[in-house]
């Protein structure tokens, strides 16, 4: 039991380690580019490595948020094959190049907008997947206590309007903008045309 105990205090300890290793070894986030360091790292350690990898898939640390994964989301709790998969990819994939996005903004790397396309890219196909499927399975597997979900029931409104509509719809706008802003600084500068005309 002691060790059980302890090893929830470690992973409950580990997204505060996950972030002073990353500010320790690679640097703080500064410059103009400075929100976009925070997101890729925030999304990196927090979301995909802590939060949908290692919460969800040992249902160890915070109580009270394993609890939350089985209360929101019934594909999480019966281990759904392509939520479990979304998750795997998450942890090893995802959580990984995002802190490795971050590595290249702190340190103004070249490939910095090809790892930022790569893993905004694979968050909105991700979230884009997640949300569909659930919509095309009639919201079924979200926790709400009636259909359509009120704004007068708590878990209606946390479970469906803040972490399914809300999360969702920050995971596919603001991948996209930095999708579109990396992107266009592929297109050629004003002066190449000019030199070319």
């Amino acid at each position: 039991m002691s060790f059980s105990l302890d090893l929830d205090a470690l992973i409950t300890l580990m997204p505060i380690c996950l972030l002073l290793f990353c500010f320790t070894c690679i640097g703080l986030p500064r410059g103009p580019e400075k929100f976009t360091a925070i997101w890729a790292l925030f999304s990196g350690c927090i979301i995909h490595i802590w939060i949908e990898g290692v919460v969800c898939l040992t249902r160890r640390g915070p109580q009270w948020m394993t609890i939350k994964f089985d209360d929101f989301d019934t594909r999480y709790r019966d281990h759904e094959p392509n939520a479990m998969a979304m998750v795997w990819l998450e942890l090893f994939f995802q959580g990984p190049l995002s802190v490795l996005w971050y590595h290249a903004i702190v340190n103004e790397l070249w490939y910095k907008p090809f790892v930022a396309i790569l893993v905004c890219t694979s968050e909105v196909y991700g979230t884009t997947v997640f949300v569909l499927a659930e919509a095309m399975d009639g919201f079924k597997h979200i926790i709400m206590d009636s259909w359509p979900p009120s704004f007068t029931s708590t878990n209606d409104i946390l479970n469906f309007w803040i972490i399914f509509v809300f999360a969702s719809t920050v995971y596919i706008a603001w991948p996209t903008i930095v999708i579109i802003r990396y992107i266009s600084e592929f297109a050629p500068s004003k002066d190449v045309e000019k030199k070319k005309a």
